[in-house]
Formats: structure tokens, sequence, C-alpha cells
């Protein structure tokens, strides 16, 4: 079905992301492809596409077989391949252009929209959606072709966890000559329905695994996070909690004042659909919480909201006692770090360098001498990435990059929006390094994230949210102890016994 011969490439003016690789996949083969971020996953899978080099450029050479070419691919980013003004006409747009019948067309469009729990959005614009509805749309438009090849760039990377779930499960539908070649972090998911691992390793070889006997799940499940979670402390919060005070000790967070506070928090969107409900919270210095919550529960929009990105009445949002309605652009944006769930809209510079340095905004050095921007490069693995432009950089790369300005900056908020998006292992456990280090050097964090293993690791709170409302609140103990947030949103660690 797939042939790759003595296949090499490289992007423009960068070294060989892999030379002389060879692979062949079968008629109906799920294939897994892992590998650290930015070892050239993606681009494989363009390459397979018929993508490089016309449309990602840079030298191609070898030998790409296909034996069909009714190929349907999903990317990573689910806004790099939205062109429609509604979601109907972006699950039409490529039947169209195979010419498929009207009437077949609609009965396509229908049965996938069901499936993916998408019938109720067909007249809204894509841009109107939650990273996770979008990506739910990007998949149901590569299904409704009926794909021979089904290509997958973390197609769960949006999802909560209950989405990620059900679209395995949706894979599972496939007719069994569909063959597919997916890339997910989510491993502990996709080993469930693979049927070979193959791994594209850093020096740019594949290597193929015995699966599942020769799988070693220790090194790439979220199963190896969980020694970090033997080392999670609660920090000021550990203060009280013996008596169920948590965080009441004379320096706890819930002793200082509010850096944020938003009350009776609303916000419809244009054609009346309300994304929050009388949302109240308070976010204190050193504090770290987290928003978990189903696709389209008003995560981002919270988020927005409290970073004047959409309109706030008076007296919803404060930053300390001064009503957010009524500063500046300017004074908001010096309290405050917005990370976006799509990396590309945090970029401001045209190589990464220089978004560093813009970061940092004034030269620095550390308690060792080293200089702060050469620490951040350092922690982030971008040292070797530093002459590229940010727009080259793989998906796991450039949030990496955000990472690493937002540690730079100097804020006394941070509002960080996926902040997982496009992450190996490696990469994870320095974010968890990261923020534990942000909290205790006295940043307030708010973070949405559909990771569970992120948000009992660093966060101090958990705050679940559902159709706009708040339906749970309080420390991850709580949440373990009154069973309060669904199964699926516990850590992996935690809601499955290991399989070795």
């Amino acid at each position: 079905m797939i042939t790759l011969r003595n296949l090499s490439f490289s992007h423009l003016d960068s070294p060989p992301l892999f030379r002389s690789i060879d692979l062949e996949v079968a008629r109906g083969e799920r294939v897994l492809l892992i590998g650290r971020s930015g070892a050239g996953k993606s681009t494989l899978l363009a390459i397979i596409a018929g993508l490089v080099p016309d449309y990602v450029p840079g030298e191609l050479s070898g030998s790409v077989e296909r034996e069909s070419d009714a190929i349907g691919i999903v990317f990573q980013n689910p806004e790099a391949q939205m062109v429609a003004p509604s979601v109907i006409e972006e699950l039409a747009f490529a039947l169209e252009n195979r010419g498929v019948a009207r009437g077949e067309m609609r009965s396509r469009i229908a049965g996938v929209a069901s499936r993916f729990g998408l019938s109720n959005f067909l007249a809204r614009a894509p841009a109107e959606l939650s990273g996770g509805e979008r990506q739910k749309v990007a998949l149901a438009s590569a299904i409704t072709l009926r794909p021979e090849i089904l290509l997958l760039d973390e197609p769960t990377s949006y999802l909560d966890p209950k989405a990620t779930r059900e679209f395995f499960e949706l894979l599972e539908l496939l007719p069994p000559e569909t063959t597919v070649v997916m890339v997910e972090h989510k491993i502990d998911e996709a080993l469930r329905h693979a049927t070979r691992v193959i791994e594209l390793t850093g020096s740019g070889e594949l290597t193929e695994i015995p699966f599942p006997e020769g799988f070693d799940r220790a090194a790439y499940l979220p199963w190896r996070l969980k020694r970090l979670a033997e080392t999670r402390t609660s920090g000021s919060y550990a203060e009280g909690a013996a008596d169920g005070n948590v965080g009441s000790g004379a320096d706890g967070p819930m002793n200082r004042p509010a850096l944020v506070r938003t009350v009776g928090l609303h916000h419809s969107y244009d054609d009346g659909q309300a994304a929050l409900l009388s949302v109240s919270l308070a976010l204190r210095a050193g504090e770290s919480v987290a928003v978990m919550g189903p696709n389209g529960a008003g995560k981002s929009t919270l988020l927005a909201k409290v970073a004047g990105l959409l309109r706030t009445g008076p007296g919803e949002v404060f930053f300390e006692d001064a009503d957010s309605a009524r500063l500046s652009v300017r004074e908001r944006f010096g309290r405050l770090l917005l990370m976006p769930q799509n990396p590309e809209h945090f970029f401001l510079r045209e190589i990464v360098e220089d978004e560093l340095e813009l970061a940092a905004r004034i030269e620095r050095t550390d308690a060792n001498g080293v200089q702060v921007i050469d620490g951040a490069a350092g922690r982030f693995g971008l040292a070797p990435l530093e002459a590229r432009n940010p727009y080259s950089l793989s998906e796991g790369e450039k949030r990496r990059l955000n990472l690493a300005c937002a540690f730079l900056d100097d804020r006394q908020v941070l509002l960080l929006d996926e902040p997982t998006f496009g992450l190996d292992y490696d990469s994870f456990e320095t974010l968890v390094d990261s923020l534990r280090a942000l909290s205790a050097a006295g940043s307030a964090m708010l973070f949405v994230t559909h990771s569970p293993e992120l948000a009992f690791l660093v966060a101090d709170r958990i705050v679940f949210l559902e159709r706009g409302k708040v339906y749970f609140e309080g420390t991850p103990d709580q949440a373990r102890a009154n069973h309060a947030l669904p199964q699926s949103y516990l850590p992996v660690w935690e809601r499955e016994p290991w399989r070795a």
C-alpha cells in the first residue's frame, strides 16, 4: 500500500531530518509512528501524502509509492485545514472536489456529523468553535472521503479525554482494509488500536519496535510521569491539609490577596450560544489553577475574557482591586501573559533567538551568571534552533518556544491554553518542572488542559467547567476523595492498572 525507498529529506538551510530510510506499510495496517518532537514525524506524513516538496519546501530524494490516491490527512493544528465559512461546507468541500453526487454527499455528512457530535454545529463558522471542536471537524472531513489511506498527525491533541477515547473507538469502525498511519503522543490510547509501532529516532532512522512484546511501556506511557507525582508537594497548600483547611497557613495562597478575580462572568457568542454562565474564581500569587472540562465547555473563552480579548463588563474581572473594564490594554497586559492554544499566534519575530530576546526584554543573568536567554533555550531544547524561523519549527518545537518565552517573561499572571500541545514526554517533564518553578517564584497561573496528568502534577486547584458552568472546584486530593471528576479526568496511573 505504501512503500518508501532510500528516502532522504532536509528543510531548506537545515541539516537532514532523515537519510536513506525504507518503509513498507501493508493494506489495512494501523501504524503508530512515535519519536521526539522535531524528529520529523509530521514531515514524513506530509511526504506520504504527496505534500512535499510542493507545499512543504525542502530537498527530497528517494521514492514514494502508494497503491491508492484516496488519501485523507488530518494535520496537527486543525486551523491549518479550515477553508470554508461553515462546518457543513467544510465537510462538503473535499466531497465536492471529488465530484460526489449531492444525495450521497448529504448522506455521508449526516452520518459523520452524527458520529462526531457535530450535528448541532453545521451552520456555525469553524472560527467560532473551540480548538477541540475544530479538530473534530477536521477528522470528520477526512473520514467523509472514505479514504483508503488515512494519515493522522496528533489527531487528539485538542480533544478532551472522553472525546479522545471516542475518536479511537471510531477508528475501529473504519473498513478493515483502510491503512492508517498516525503520529500520537497519547500513546496509552493509541496502543490499543495499533498493529505496528515504528520509532523515528533523533538521528533520522526508522526503528521497528516489536509490538506488543518488545514495547517498553514504562519509557513512553504517562506511567513514567508517575514518579513525578511521587515527588509532588503542594507547597504552602500543604499547611492545614490535615484539618481540611488547605492553604490556610499564615503565608498560604488562600491568605494572599487575589491577583485576578472573576465575578459572575458571562459570555455569549453572536449566535446566542452561552459560553460562560456566572463563573466566579480567584487566582493568587504562587497559585496554579487548572481548568478542565469537555470540548466547548468555555475553557478558552474564560482565558480570553480574563485577558481582555473578549469584552468584559464592569465588575466582572478584577486585577487586584482594579476593574479590568477600566484598564488600558497596556495596563492589563503589563500584568499578564497569555499563551494561546495555537502556538503560532504567539510569534512576533522572524528568528527564534529574537523571540527569546523579546520575551526577556532586558539582558539578565541568573544566580550563576548564566544569561537567562541561554538558560531558557537550553531548558526547552531550543539552542540548536535559535537561527530558525519560528514558523518553520515542528508544532512541538513551536510550543516549546512559547513555553520558553513564558518562562522568560516577568509577568504576575500567566494564562496558558493547552500548554502540552505537541509535547513529547521529555518535554512534558520539562514543562512540569518549569511550571512548578514559576509557582515557587510567585507567579500565578491559570491553565487550560486536557491532560489530567499535568493538572494533578502541577495544579493547587482544579476548576471543572461544563456547559459554561463551574461544576467542581477544589484541590486534586478533594477531586480524588469525592470522586468529583469523571473517571477519564484522573491521571492514567489512578484510573487503570498498569499492564506491563
